[in-house]
């Protein structure tokens, strides 16, 4: 059998410019995924948590962090700020009522999937 020869020329100067470009270009589609689902693990938290006066329940909020690079759901409560926590884990008083972790853990799956095909979709837009 004879030996087969094969040649390929390509652009480096479009490659590199394709590597610079990545980051920003995944990052600016990742941003909208990560604000959708943080949106999602505070509306069924918000839904989970158990509410007697509700202050727990509205203090429940998506917050941008630092340098726009994504979003943090919290659990805020004035003025007894570790009553999200005692509600979560529970106290040696009282049995926990989970909201929280429950929320985040039902948005893993779907997050990861959206975030993957984001990040493919902004690779793919490169070239």
């Amino acid at each position: 059998m004879a030996d087969a020869l094969m040649a390929m020329e390509i652009d480096a100067a479009a490659v590199l410019r394709a590597l610079e470009q990545a980051p920003a270009a995944v990052e600016a589609r990742l941003l909208p995924v990560a604000k959708l689902t943080a949106e999602r693990i505070d509306a069924e938290a918000s839904r989970r948590v158990l509410v007697a006066t509700g202050k727990t329940q509205t203090g429940i909020t998506v917050e941008p962090l630092e340098k726009g690079s994504g979003y943090a759901v919290v659990a805020n409560r004035n003025p007894f700020p570790n009553v999200p926590i005692w509600l979560e884990h529970g106290t040696e008083h009282m049995i926990a009522h989970p909201f929280f972790d429950i929320a985040a853990d039902l948005e893993r799956g779907p997050h990861l999937r959206l975030m993957r095909e984001a990040a493919d979709d902004a690779l793919k837009g490169l070239g």
